[in-house]
């Protein structure tokens, strides 16, 4: 289990360091902009989460933690069973998503 504020700090390191760096010049830009909204208005979009029905059945958020073991490990057995995630965000670009990636973003999230 991991602090939630902890969770978001990561999530951000990890999209500042291993995503943004990664987009065309312009695209970092709004990339940077939209981050910075988002962890600006972190605390209610942790709250609204905290009260999504399929976050709550799946038993993910106790309090203020996260169970980031599961959630991690979930992501790996899709992922392998996937290959990656192309992913299409509209004014970013297009990216993929891999194994890689989670790993990366969990070392964020941990702190390492």
């Amino acid at each position: 289990m991991v602090a939630l504020q902890q969770f978001v700090e990561g999530a951000k390191k990890y999209v500042q360091s291993g995503v943004i760096p990664h987009m065309p010049k312009d695209r970092q830009f709004l990339a940077g902009v939209a981050l910075g909204v988002a962890a600006n208005k972190a605390d209610s979009m942790v709250q609204r989460l905290k009260e999504n029905q399929v976050v709550k059945m799946l038993g993910l958020i106790d309090g203020d933690m996260l169970d980031d073991d599961a959630l991690f490990a979930a992501m790996r057995d899709q992922m392998q069973r996937q290959g990656s995630l192309p992913l299409d965000i509209p004014w970013f670009g297009s990216m993929t998503f891999s194994a890689q990636d989670i790993d990366a973003l969990q070392r964020s999230v941990q702190g390492r």
